[in-house]
């Protein structure tokens, strides 16, 4: 539901947009949650990135379809409750996915189509292995 805002002019001029779901609950602060990731040139930002080797079990994969063309490796999936897209990442995707062959839930078109173009897919803090350094752990 959220890709037709991210696509419409409102937010055209936008090089970055973070989308939280209405049930995402944080008893923090917001500002501390986001500071780490402020200065982030990642195209795609989001939570438990994990490729599918990794993955095997994720409940998802079984209605998962890209074209040919996609390698294996780059199938990742992800969830996606508080997500950042950059503007290129937007674009790549509505790009992709206009074709129609590309198939199934969003948190594994989103990294797929990332990983497949060459886009930069960073964890916001969990363990895995899209996690960069000094965020290991931390949300």
């Amino acid at each position: 539901a959220h890709m037709p805002a991210l696509l419409g002019p409102r937010l055209s001029n936008y090089s970055h947009v973070w989308i939280v779901e209405y049930d995402v609950d944080y008893a923090g602060s917001w500002g501390q949650f986001f500071a780490p990731l402020v200065d982030s040139q990642a195209d795609l930002i989001g939570t438990t990135f994990y490729p599918k080797q990794r993955s095997k079990d994720w409940m998802w994969w079984s209605s998962f379809e890209a074209p040919a063309a996609v390698s294996q490796a780059h199938y990742t999936r992800s969830f996606g409750p508080i997500a950042w897209f950059s503007r290129r990442m937007t674009l790549q995707y509505a790009q992709a996915v206009r074709g129609g062959a590309w198939r199934g839930h969003a948190e594994a078109l989103y990294p797929t189509i990332a990983m497949h173009h060459g886009l930069t897919i960073e964890d916001l803090g969990g363990n895995g292995p899209f996690t960069p350094r000094s965020r290991v752990g931390k949300n």
